[in-house]
């Protein structure tokens, strides 16, 4: 990630404290909902992250970067605003950059915005997926119990009207007409049909 010519420290060794305060003050007190005690491990991770790229530790300030993102999922804090907030990050750590023609520091930092949006798009991303996947799981298992319940409920509506195959050969026709004509009956075996063609392939 990281190139030898890179030398973030050189520029920003004395910046560290600077961009914090200012990072702080202007993209996170302002923005988050959130408890005291909350802010103050945001507050610890983003600090981390600063220190980490100012004195060039590139790889630890991705690692910081990544248990950020589990601690906001926890927080059920939207993945838009941590995105909005470390896209702000770097513009701030750019803006210092810009002003001292460090070019080759640019560089490596546009990427590493880069691995962040990446990284909290990767994590959230799964996040989502298996809680998907749970919701589904007991969607199904729902509608299997329905579909259960609608069965013997069918069978034993149908009984009541003399419904019966294996008994009568020859289906009773006004008992036919009666079932065709319950509106419990139909709806039952409406719902049934459905959950079969649709859920048991």
């Amino acid at each position: 990630m990281q190139t030898a010519k890179a030398n973030f420290q050189f520029f920003l060794a004395t910046e560290v404290e600077s961009i914090t305060d200012e990072f702080l003050k202007k993209y996170i007190i302002n923005v988050r909902d959130i408890e005291d005690e909350e802010f103050e491990e945001i507050k610890n991770f983003f600090s981390l992250i600063i220190k980490y790229i100012c004195t060039s530790q590139i790889d630890k300030a991705v690692i910081i970067c990544k248990e950020l993102i589990h601690n906001n999922i926890g927080l059920g804090i939207p993945y838009v605003m941590l995105t909005h907030e470390l896209i702000n990050l770097i513009g701030l750590i750019m803006k210092k950059l810009l002003y001292k023609n460090a070019k080759n520091e640019l560089y490596e930092l546009y990427q590493l915005q880069a691995v962040f949006e990446d990284t909290i798009a990767k994590i959230y991303l799964d996040k989502y997926v298996k809680d998907l996947q749970k919701k589904n799981s007991l969607r199904i298992s729902g509608l299997s119990d329905i579909y259960e319940q609608n069965i013997i409920l069918y069978y034993k509506h149908a009984a009541s009207h003399g419904c019966s195959y294996k008994k009568q050969p020859i289906w009773n026709l006004a008992n036919r007409r009666a079932c065709r004509k319950d509106e419990k009956y139909q709806g039952r075996l409406g719902e049934s049909r459905y959950f079969v063609q649709n859920f048991t392939r």
